[in-house]
């Protein structure tokens, strides 16, 4: 393990050790948007390896019809949307094998509709995933679904397939993630899973996000990811602002 994964462990479970409450209920419609940058990397075929620099704006609409319900279930949908900019540059090449950076704006987006329960709950959707290929833009659709398992506004459990966060729009994978509320509107979280880098290459992503009330219905959050492949480390980080009614 890395020095950087082990310190992102140990920061995760001191957040555990601390949790001991539950977040009130807000409304059922959350709206929740933000910015985000970092790199990954990768390799380019018969070619050099790349870091993919990136930075992007995006957001997400969602409802849950089980926090308002007093029996504690109902339906649920999400959208979302990200913009994104990226630039690709050689890390490592010589003569030809050298290419120009691979400079582009990309959009991305996520529908989901599912159902909750007290402590289980599920979303069944797409990402609209986007790549440059010989200069056009060309969509990828990717499923993505997952499975909750604990109260929809208290310690929960998350298996999935697809996006967790803005960044994950472009960087789809299987994770699993853990959220613990710590009282008076705090959350942390965090997520462990193996995604797909932006140069087509698999590995590890492990992210923490710490959630912090600033009004009644009001709230910042950021998001702190380490990403690791063949051909090297990454990371990426979320500023968010977001609220319920």
């Amino acid at each position: 393990m890395t020095r950087r994964r082990a310190f992102l462990v140990c920061a995760f479970t001191l957040f555990v050790v601390l949790a001991t409450h539950r977040v009130q209920a807000g409304g059922p419609w959350q709206l929740e948007g933000g910015g985000y940058g970092g790199s990954t990397t990768g390799h380019m075929a018969c070619g050099s390896d790349v870091r993919v620099s990136y930075a992007g704006l995006g957001g997400e609409l969602r409802y849950a019809e089980a926090v308002a319900a007093q029996d504690r279930s109902g339906f649920g949908f999400e959208l979302g949307g990200a913009t994104q900019a990226q630039t690709e540059h050689a890390i490592n090449c010589a003569g030809a094998a050298c290419s120009p950076p691979a400079d582009g704006v990309l959009p991305f987006g996520r529908v989901r509709v599912g159902y909750d329960w007290r402590d289980f709950g599920f979303r069944i959707g797409a990402l609209a995933l986007t790549k440059v290929d010989a200069g056009r833009i060309e969509g990828l659709p990717f499923p993505d679904v997952d499975i909750r398992v604990g109260e929809i506004d208290g310690l929960r459990f998350v298996l999935g397939l697809g996006a967790y966060d803005l960044p994950t729009y472009a960087l789809p994978g299987l994770y699993m993630g853990l959220t613990v509320p710590t009282g008076h509107g705090w959350e942390v979280g965090g997520h462990l899973g193996w995604h797909v880098s932006l140069s087509d290459v698999g590995g590890g992503r492990e992210s923490i996000t710490l959630t912090a009330p600033l009004l009644e219905h009001l709230w910042a959050r950021t998001d702190f990811a380490l990403m690791e492949n063949q051909y090297g480390p990454g990371s990426d980080v979320i500023i968010g602002l977001g609220g319920d009614f």
